[in-house]
């Protein structure tokens, strides 16, 4: 076996190892990825450019969960929260720019919360009709029309002369015997003693 071609070919499977295992050992330095960042600060506006911002300015809006976060002022980086909402704090949009929205609570002091941790209460919630993404069922098959009997009904009637009395025991069919030749096609009753 030639060593000398193998060699070249390790040397390179070394080399990538090396650079993966590097990539390994970096800190999170990506807002987006770090648990401990503030809420929505990592948050990327998946609106395309120049399109209107989710929320607009003079909608009502209410808080997802308590403990929402409140900005005096557009945090940067990991700042803590002035003040925590609690759920459905009614609140009135005054800008949004993707990852904060500019809000006036009912006592008039304005400030930012995450856009991640405001609702639309007169939206459709998901999964009812007009939701955004709403798909309708396709409508179910009608059903075939049931058998009818000699009437016309779904069920034949049985004149009172032929039912059995309503005391009677029902007749055991063994399921092992021969099909019996009856005129009707129905198994033969056969004959149940009574104990």
């Amino acid at each position: 076996m030639n060593f000398r071609v193998l060699l070249p070919a390790a040397a390179v499977a070394v080399v990538a190892s090396c650079s993966t295992v590097d990539r390994l050992n970096r800190p999170l330095g990506d807002s987006a990825t770090n648990p401990l960042n503030a809420p929505g600060s990592g948050r990327v506006s998946q609106q395309a450019p120049g399109a209107a911002p989710s929320f607009t300015p003079g909608q009502f809006v209410k808080a997802v969960m308590d403990n929402t976060a409140f900005f005096s002022k557009r945090p940067s980086g990991s700042a803590d929260a002035d003040k925590l909402l609690k759920l459905n704090t009614p609140m009135k949009v005054v800008e949004d720019d993707g990852s904060y929205v500019k809000v006036e609570l009912d006592g008039g002091q304005v400030g930012y919360v995450p856009s991640v941790m405001l609702f639309d209460p007169t939206a459709p919630a998901a999964g009812l009709p007009g939701a955004p993404g709403d798909v309708q069922p396709i409508p179910p098959a009608p059903a075939p029309p049931l058998p009818t009997g000699t009437s016309g009904d779904a069920v034949p009637l049985v004149a009172p002369a032929d039912a059995p009395p309503a005391d009677a025991v029902p007749a055991v069919v063994d399921p092992a015997a021969a099909p019996s030749s009856s005129p009707s096609g129905a198994p033969a009753a056969t004959e149940v003693k009574k104990p």
